[in-house]
């Protein structure tokens, strides 16, 4: 008798748990792809930029290191190249100092900050002054080998172009939209990235390369998917809010103002006379 309840009860309890874990399938689905894309995006984030445009802040009190979440630091890895910027949160000034690799030392006042650079591989044990606190910083490898796409130094280290075209442009969010959009990683910037820019206009001595190993790049498929959710997640902002369409007179002084808002004299030179990027115009 007592096994026959126990039967039921278990089954009760596996039918309870199985209905629970169908309601619950979508919503836990949708918070795992979200979480998945948010990874991916700051991935992207990290083939795009160069490496010494990163700085971690990091908060100094009597009581130690701590990140921007506020939680407890007794060790983290950087990027070579990567600046932490340590911030006084104390009421009186401090002495940061650090031996190994990378030495230094910095008096801080409070609510002040010191910048320090890591640029050598291994570790610098990072203390305070008054304190028993210590922070071990390693400096690793850069993020990509070799040093990463560094799409920025071409299209800015925040996408609104220079050599390159502007990555919030809206007729690169429509052609991103149309082929895809964020329900594909198979898209239009993706092509671009993989292709280089003969996908763009079919010139195949084009400046833009091909980043797609296959193709003779540097990007394996995961960090091509993830410079496209980034760039992706820009488009989308794009359409949401596309920019006010603004009429240009029909003057040479008007010429010239686009011209050097989109950059043109990044490859076709200040005198229009042309580059190796650009022909003589």
């Amino acid at each position: 008798m007592r096994m026959k309840a126990l039967g039921v009860a278990l089954m009760v309890g596996f039918a309870a748990f199985t209905t629970f874990y169908w309601i619950t399938d979508a919503p836990r689905r949708d918070a795992e792809a979200l979480s998945d894309d948010e990874e991916r995006i700051e991935f992207g984030r990290t083939v795009f930029l160069p490496d010494d445009t990163y700085t971690i802040p990091v908060t100094i009190t009597e009581d130690g290191f701590f990140d921007a979440a506020g939680e407890s630091m007794s060790s983290v890895e950087v990027f070579l190249n990567t600046t932490l910027s340590f911030e006084n949160d104390g009421a009186d000034g401090i002495t940061v100092t650090g031996e190994g690799v990378t030495p230094f030392e910095a008096a801080i006042e409070a609510t002040g900050s010191a910048p320090q650079r890591f640029t050598e591989e291994g570790e610098t044990t990072v203390t305070l002054s008054g304190s028993d606190a210590s922070l071990i910083v390693t400096g690793v490898p850069p993020h990509l080998q070799p040093y990463g796409a560094n799409c920025a130094r071409c299209h800015g280290v925040d996408g609104t172009g220079g050599i390159g075209p502007n990555l919030h442009s809206l007729s690169l969010a429509q052609k991103w939209a149309q082929t895809g959009g964020a329900q594909s990683l198979n898209n239009y910037v993706s092509w671009v990235v993989t292709l280089g820019g003969v996908v763009v206009r079919g010139d195949i001595n084009s400046i833009m390369p091909a980043w797609g190993q296959d193709f003779g790049g540097t990007l394996t498929r995961q960090q091509i998917e993830a410079v496209t959710a980034m760039i992706g997640e820009w488009a989308a902002e794009t359409l949401e809010n596309p920019p006010d369409d603004e009429e240009v007179p029909d003057t040479v002084e008007a010429g010239a103002e686009v011209f050097a808002a989109a950059g043109c004299a990044g490859c076709h030179g200040d005198d229009l006379t042309g580059s190796a990027a650009g022909p003589d115009i």
